[in-house]
This record gives C-alpha cells, sequence and structure tokens, in this order.
C-alpha cells in the first residue's frame, strides 16, 4: 500500500570478508496484479543495481544477494515465499522478505571492468552520501559499499575515475525504484532513528512521520575505514 516501508539490502563477499548495506524505500505507487512486493523490489533492484555495482568492485569480491524486507506496516499480508500450504494459502510473515541470489564462485559481469587485481579489506569501503531536506543534516543517511581495488587507492581516497564510476550508482539511489511487470514504484529514503523511536522503548515505531525522501546522493572521496563489518552474508557459499 502507498506509504508502505521497506528495507533493501546489498550483500557481499570475498574469500576473507563479508559486508552488507541497504537503504529504506517508500512505496508511492501500488502494484495491481502483484502481491509479493518484497519480489517485486527485488527483481527490480537486481535490474538497476547489479551491473554498475559490480563495476564498482574488484574481482575478488562477490556480489551474493539482494534482500527485501517490509518493515511497516508490521503486520504484512505478502505471502511468504513459497509457503508450506497449498497455492493461494501461504504462511504469513510477521516481516515479509524475500532473498534474490545474484552471484558467487563462477561469477559471470564485468566487476570493476573485468580487471583481476587484489582489493582493500572489507571494512575499506566506498561512501555514499545520502541527502534529504525534511530533517536537520544529522539525519542524513548513507551507504557503504566494499571491494574497493588496491589500484583505485590513491593515499587516504579513491581515485578520480573511481569516484565518477561510484557517482553512477549514487545517481540511481535518488531515482524512484519501478517495477519490470507491473505499477508499483518505490522511493529511496532515509529514515529519522530520532523521530522513528520518540515513543521509546516498548512501544510502537513512528515510521509514518520519520521518512525523508532522498533528494541528492554523491560519494564521499575519502575511504570509509569501518570498524565492524561483521553481517551474515545472505546468499553467500559459506
Amino acid at each position: 500500500m502507498e506509504g508502505d516501508v521497506f528495507r533493501l539490502d546489498f550483500h557481499f563477499e570475498n574469500p576473507s570478508g563479508k559486508s552488507s548495506t541497504g537503504i529504506y524505500l517508500r512505496e508511492d505507487g501500488v502494484n495491481v496484479t502483484i502481491t509479493d512486493i518484497c519480489k517485486d523490489i527485488a527483481d527490480a533492484a537486481h535490474l538497476r543495481f547489479v551491473a554498475p555495482i559490480r563495476a564498482m568492485l574488484s574481482s575478488e569480491w562477490w556480489f551474493t544477494a539482494i534482500r527485501v524486507r517490509q518493515v511497516h506496516p508490521t503486520v504484512a499480508v505478502t505471502p511468504v515465499n513459497p509457503g508450506p500450504n497449498t497455492a493461494g494459502d501461504y504462511n504469513r510473515a510477521l516481516l515479509a522478505q524475500y532473498t534474490k541470489t545474484v552471484d558467487g564462485p563462477g561469477q559471470s559481469g564485468l566487476y570493476n571492468g573485468g580487471a583481476t587485481e587484489p582489493s582493500l579489506p572489507a571494512n575499506n569501503s566506498v561512501q555514499i552520501d545520502l541527502e534529504q531536506t525534511q530533517f536537520s543534516l544529522k539525519s542524513n543517511g548513507r551507504i557503504n559499499i566494499p571491494g574497493i581495488p588496491e589500484a583505485e587507492q590513491t593515499g587516504s581516497t579513491i581515485s578520480a575515475a573511481h569516484v565518477a564510476t561510484c557517482d553512477a550508482v549514487a545517481a540511481l539511489l535518488e531515482l524512484p525504484l519501478v517495477s519490470a511487470t507491473d505499477l508499483g514504484t518505490w522511493d529511496p529514503a532515509v529514515v529519522s532513528a530520532k523521530v522513528r523511536d520518540a515513543f521509546g522503548p516498548g512501544n510502537a515505531k513512528n515510521w509514518v512521520t520519520s521518512v525523508a525522501l532522498i533528494t541528492r546522493a554523491k560519494t564521499n572521496p575519502i575511504i570509509s575505514i569501518q570498524k565492524r563489518r561483521t553481517t551474515e552474508v545472505v546468499g553467500g557459499v559459506r
């Protein structure tokens, strides 16, 4: 339904590291015939993001999966995919979700233009800053994508050429995600945790007014160093 909120996550893995990152989406246009909205979003994200994100990654890395979860409302009507019951009578989940595997060993696609080269460690990432105008600057968001090729490092920054490659992904984060086969549209957004959690622990989260649409996304040329990158890989090979 219009106003529903989803979480879109990208998962990555290399032989010695793993990482994930993601954004929120707010539904703007409602599908007519497709009921499994999380799958439809994952399919649309696969079409839009796989190739340009692969271009950011060293060939040592795998783009393993795309996962979509509905976070508001939490009592979702999207069916589990698939459920153990008969068709049309699937079990329901409190948090509807769908995971789409992208690739693993034997991957295809032009990672960093097809170059074979080592990457920086998993906790070294490209940071794309996500700007909004509804809340203060403190509520701006960011995503961090790992797999920076060593050849693209210049001291503490990434090369100008790699910034341009990453900006292609940033530009896509400013645009509504559109269903490939139906009428659904979902606007990329950031969520103000302060507004969402204003009612305190144990109370319902205020998703309705905590969502702000992304007005601009841009690549930060300084390499982001993150202390904790231990998210379990989804769709990975281990």
